[in-house]
């Protein structure tokens, strides 16, 4: 028996922690299987990326290993293993497994070296670098290689020496493989890079490096361009580290869509600290890939990995072996396991964002209702909303990558006066008018806040009606109107959505008849389609509180009720 320790976490609330076990390596393997001892794994921001995805509603509750990146020996080998791997090789790879139990921050990995989840598994080449040992480099390489690789033969390009490459963070470590890829793999004729003066030791394969923190970029690249080049553009921009303020006259520095130029995005609009602006997050490059730029080659690289090693790597590393004297990657630094939340904080220093961790909080601020709405809105006081529980869902939902780092208001329910009006607006709606409808969309309006502005056109406003009279002795309707859009919409459904027919001769059961959605399913199917039987189930508590006047214990539109709270009904 050896112990096995792990670094790992659950789902995004929980912390990583390292845990330790005990396993026999005479059996944790089967005939397929290898087992390695692991010396050496990466951290790379997309690891600390999966771990904040990592939704308690989406990943369950067993415990995950952080990390891909692995270079370790061979211990155990199963009987059906190709002869090509022997106990006491030293390899290296990536464990291409999200969520799992295995990852590469552990004492031992075990794995079919031909399953799908095994990628880029090599030996260990002689690296003969004087710094770091050969575990070491064997972990740095097989992500960021494989990431930097895949821009130059993903998109059918052709590269050579009349091409011009733009690696927009090229102090990062993909961005040093992207630079030296294109010049010693592809032999391109002019690299240019941004970097700041504390990484420029990294961008020695550039053959101009731009100081974006001293230096205006897209002024640079144009005296570039225009000098340097002889007025050629790139025809490659590679962003490494979510730099956008070329996209806005991006025909300024990348040659025509015609000539099969290419703008690679990695990050997205994460911001990496690159420069002092917020530059947005990753929500806004999953949007843009739905709404895609036409005017230019535009990707948000979709990060994949072959089974095999790419014959490009030992291309590679030759040459570079021959250039510098032996392999000399970016590596920031090395630690123990122990020492894992050195590294952590490292890496964490260059991520900002509001999430599912803030919690909730009255905000105030002034608005102008004259100045702040556009000719196609309307200005709406609130003077209702409504809580579901999809809202917190919602809440719980708002991964820091996914969103924007900006205040989003929680709620949809809405109602409430229009109080101004746009001049392109219908005249269905008018100054005065009482209102109610429903948000479709998390950002900075939502239900509950004093004053909406939207467009009533907008597919991100639903169910947007008059409020009718209503004569109820217990809420205004102002507060009647706000309870209804989603949970009846959501109780229709159900009846509309798959082609059923009801009639005097149908039955239905409503399970939590006692729920604000139940209500309606039982009301509409008895009230609406004229249904021969409803039968609810609810807690007596629940029935006697709401219904009790109605005579009997009665949910809404149901002939009788189960309660699930009385055993003998069950």
């Amino acid at each position: 028996m050896v112990v096995n320790r792990a670094l790992t976490y659950v789902n995004s609330s929980t912390p990583l922690k390292i845990i330790e076990n005990e396993i026999n390596l005479d059996t944790c393997y089967n005939d397929k299987e290898i087992v390695v001892k692991i010396h050496a794994a990466a951290f790379n921001p997309v690891d600390f990326m999966l771990h904040d995805f990592a939704n308690k509603w989406l990943v369950g509750s067993k415990t995950k290993t952080i990390g891909r990146d692995y270079a370790g020996v061979i211990v155990k080998v199963g009987k059906q293993v190709s002869k090509e791997w022997a106990v006491g090789d030293k390899v290296c790879g990536l464990f291409d497994a999200y969520f799992n139990e295995q990852g590469a921050m552990r004492d031992y990995l075990v794995f079919d070296p031909e399953s799908s989840r095994t990628r880029l598994l090599c030996k260990i080449p002689e690296f003969q670098n004087p710094e770091h040992n050969d575990f070491v480099l064997g972990a740095s390489w097989p992500l960021v290689f494989s990431t930097a690789l895949q821009g130059f033969t993903e998109f059918g390009q052709k590269f050579g020496p009349e091409s011009n490459v733009l690696v927009l963070g090229a102090g990062t470590s993909v961005g040093w493989y992207v630079a030296k890829i294109a010049k010693e793999l592809f032999k391109v004729n002019s690299v240019v890079g941004t970097c700041s003066a504390a990484s420029v030791e990294r961008c020695s394969s550039c053959d101009i490096c731009i100081d974006y923190k001293k230096e205006d970029v897209p002024l640079r690249l144009k005296e570039v361009i225009s000098n340097q080049l002889q007025g050629q553009k790139f025809d490659l921009i590679y962003d490494c580290a979510g730099y956008n303020d070329l996209l806005p006259h991006i025909d300024d520095y990348l040659k025509p869509k015609s000539e099969n130029s290419q703008y690679i995005n990695i990050p997205g609009k994460v911001k990496y600290q690159f420069d002092g602006h917020n530059k947005g997050f990753l929500w806004k490059n999953i949007t843009s890939m739905l709404r895609p730029h036409t005017s230019f080659n535009y990707h948000l690289l979709q990060i994949y990995t072959t089974r095999k090693t790419p014959p490009k790597f030992y291309e590679f590393l030759e040459i570079a072996t021959k250039k510098d004297g032996y392999f000399n990657p970016p590596i920031d630094s090395v630690y123990s396991l122990d020492q894992y939340h050195y590294a952590e904080e490292k890496i964490k220093k260059a991520l900002t964002y509001l999430n599912a961790c803030t919690p909730l909080e009255v905000t105030k601020n002034e608005i102008d209702l004259d100045l702040r709405y556009k000719n196609e809105e309307i200005v709406v006081k609130v003077h209702s909303a409504a809580f579901n529980s999809s809202d917190f869902t919602l809440h719980d939902f708002g991964s820091k990558w996914l969103l924007e780092p900006a205040p989003k208001t929680i709620g949809r329910d809405f109602s409430g006066v229009i109080v101004r009006t746009g001049k392109n607006v219908s005249k269905e709606w008018s100054v005065g008018d009482t209102v109610c409808g429903l948000f479709n969309k998390d950002d900075e309006q939502g239900a509950m806040r004093d004053y909406s502005i939207f467009d009533t056109k907008s597919p991100e406003i639903q169910l947007l009606c008059k409020i009718p009279e209503f004569k109820n002795e217990d809420y205004d309707g102002f507060v009647l109107e706000a309870s209804w859009p989603l949970v009846f919409s959501i109780a229709l459904q159900g009846f509309t959505e798959f082609g059923q027919k009801f009639g005097p001769e149908s039955n239905v059961l409503v399970l939590g008849a006692g729920t604000s959605v139940g209500w309606y399913v039982a009301k509409i199917a008895k009230d609406l389609f004229k249904l021969k039987f409803v039968s609810g189930a609810c807690s007596k508590e629940f029935a006697e509180r709401r219904f009790n006047r109605l005579g009997g214990y009665h949910a809404g539109g149901c002939d009788s009720c189960v309660f699930f709270d009385w055993e003998d009904h069950l």
